[in-house]
């Protein structure tokens, strides 16, 4: 499977229509690569049957499958009760600032970072505190972030 940029750019989205073609799009997390067969397929029966309704998800087996995940992986063993499920990183961020924080109160941010997450801060009336990776792996600086942060941060994305 790849990427064709030809192709990519005679489709409608707005990633690749949105700024000229010398400029290679990384804004937003579209899709560059074809869907494969098997969802063409699912998504074709669907609306053959015009069968666009709500789907029942199995939430409750994606939260243990997660917890399992990330120990194995990081070694860290979140409470179950602890997590919840969100269909958008907007929605979860948005959703910890107003549960851990309150306007006027600082977000850590690393930069370089997907640019909305600043926007809907700032929309929530918080302070964004950014703090900058270090290029060109982008590393975490532990004494950048510590000279960054203060009394009123609340938050660490």
């Amino acid at each position: 499977m790849e990427a064709n940029e030809q192709r990519l750019r005679s489709l409608k989205g707005l990633k690749w229509s949105k700024y000229d073609p010398d400029v290679i799009p990384a804004w937003v997390a579209d899709m560059d690569f074809p869907p494969s067969p098997q969802i063409i397929s699912a998504i074709r029966e669907m609306v053959d049957l015009g069968d666009f309704g709500y789907r029942y998800h199995d939430v409750d087996q994606l939260i243990p499958t997660w917890c399992d995940w990330v120990e194995a992986s990081h070694g860290w063993n979140p409470p179950i009760d602890d997590c919840r499920v969100f269909t958008s990183s907007m929605h979860a961020l948005e959703a910890i600032m107003v549960l851990h924080s309150q306007p006027g109160d600082g977000v850590v941010l690393f930069s370089p970072i997907y640019m909305p997450f600043r926007s809907a801060i700032q929309q929530a009336g918080r302070r964004v505190i950014d703090v900058q990776l270090q290029g060109p792996e982008w590393r975490f600086d532990a004494k950048r972030f510590e000279k960054a942060i203060d009394s009123q941060t609340r938050v660490v994305l």
